[in-house]
């Protein structure tokens, strides 16, 4: 499987603010020396350390996210157990810009590194390998173009014949509920219909509708 993965390296200086952003906080700088995001569909991982300079002890750490700017830990957050930490993002929507910042807490109050943006990836433009199980135990394998003007383009493998069946097709998501439509856009009369839910850089949970052959399930990772 290729896997699409973003790698981002930075150093942050957290400024020297409280939770509602307003009131300078003197004498209270945490700093992260270097972090790291890895994206996914619907993860980020993003690695990071947090030093008071001080002497005030640090009693909690992590990262706090939002699709707006300037998250703080009102909105969602990660706590890590120690100042150096790794924590993986999860259940976050495909093709969407989120905004971090690493936090630390003192017994003066909390401080808030630079703002960091990060989206993430976009179905359009991508290559699926399909495992389909019909409901009789029959298996086929499959590849699923996703183009980026939400059409398809579905292939098997197997078939080395000239009238192999090569049906185009739709795909649209609410949020990472992912609905293809193995012909046209009608899933009333298309030969097949197949939904799942994308985790990673997986598709699964899905289930399989066919017009003229039994249902099944299936599953589909990344090519």
């Amino acid at each position: 499987m290729k896997k699409i993965i973003a790698f981002l390296i930075l150093t942050f200086i957290i400024s020297n603010c409280s939770d509602d952003d307003t009131r300078v906080i003197s004498n209270a700088i945490s700093q992260t020396t270097e972090a790291n995001a890895e994206i996914t569909f619907t993860t980020m991982k993003i690695s990071g350390k947090v030093v008071s300079n001080d002497g005030n002890k640090i009693t909690s750490q992590g990262i706090c996210w939002s699709e707006n700017p300037n998250p703080t830990t009102s909105n969602n957050k990660v706590t890590e157990t120690t100042t150096t930490f790794s924590s993986v993002i999860s259940d976050l929507t495909v093709n969407t810009t989120y905004y971090f910042r690493i936090f630390a807490t003192t017994s003066i109050g909390t401080t808030y590194s630079k703002e960091l943006s990060l989206k993430t990836l976009t179905l359009g433009n991508t290559k699926w390998k399909f495992t389909i199980v019909d409901n009789n135990g029959t298996e086929l394998l499959a590849n699923v173009d996703f183009n980026d003007d939400f059409t398809t383009i579905y292939t098997e493998p197997s078939c080395t014949q000239t009238d192999c069946y090569v049906p185009n097709g739709t795909w649209s998501l609410e949020g990472n509920m992912l609905k293809y439509i193995g012909e046209g856009s009608d899933p009333n009369i298309s030969t097949h219909v197949f939904t799942g839910k994308i985790i990673g850089l997986t598709m699964q949970q899905g289930t399989y509708k066919h017009l003229a052959a039994p249902d099944g399930t299936w599953t589909a990772v990344l090519q």
